[in-house]
């Protein structure tokens, strides 16, 4: 058993505060273990991609990707940044073949009127 230093109340051992007067003891509290978290896969960058590969969605699925790299930029989940940027590319990809057929498409009607 120990004393408090300043009211000399009789403390535990193990006492961090005295019971009397409230004042802090030489214990070190030793910190509580917490389970590590568990990673939370972002359903925003999954629709983002998979949108992406739609065709008709393909829209979507880049403003889907852009939002979920936003979210998870400045985390340690590097499967939501991998499929963020794997849509944002893959929608920019499909987006730009998409204007580029239509290009060509209306070059051609235009060609034969």
């Amino acid at each position: 058993m120990k004393y408090c230093k300043y009211c000399g109340q009789q403390l535990y051992d193990t006492a961090a505060f005295c019971s009397r007067c409230g004042k802090a003891t030489d214990v070190q509290v030793q910190p509580v273990y917490s389970a590590p978290q568990k990673k939370n896969t972002n359903v925003i960058c999954i629709l983002g991609f998979i949108f992406s590969l739609l065709g008709g969605l393909t829209v979507v699925g880049l403003i889907l990707s852009i939002v979920g790299y936003n979210q998870v930029k400045n985390t340690d989940d590097n499967t939501g940044k991998t499929l963020s940027k794997a849509g944002i590319i893959i929608s920019s990809v499909l987006i730009g073949l998409i204007v580029f057929i239509y290009i060509i498409v209306f070059a051609v009607i235009f060609a034969l009127v």
